[in-house]
């Protein structure tokens, strides 16, 4: 496996789910705490935190693996 892959794998999650959208409409007009909550009590965008919480994490194993390796 490419030392890069998992780096690769981040940087597509986050296009794909910038460009996805989780649903129409427009966020520009919320206030932060409004945008929390938001983010956080639907559950599409959930999913997709979750999953970038994952790919992070699965990331950050090899890359710790691989160093102990050395």
């Amino acid at each position: 496996m490419n030392k890069h892959t998992p780096f690769m794998a981040l940087v597509a999650a986050a296009v794909i789910s910038g460009s996805a959208h989780a649903h129409a409409g427009d966020h520009s007009h919320f206030s932060l705490d409004r945008m929390v909550d938001h983010l956080f009590s639907q559950p599409f965008h959930v999913l997709g935190i979750v999953g970038l919480v994952a790919v992070v994490a699965y990331a950050g194993w090899r890359f710790a693996a691989k160093r102990k390796q050395r």
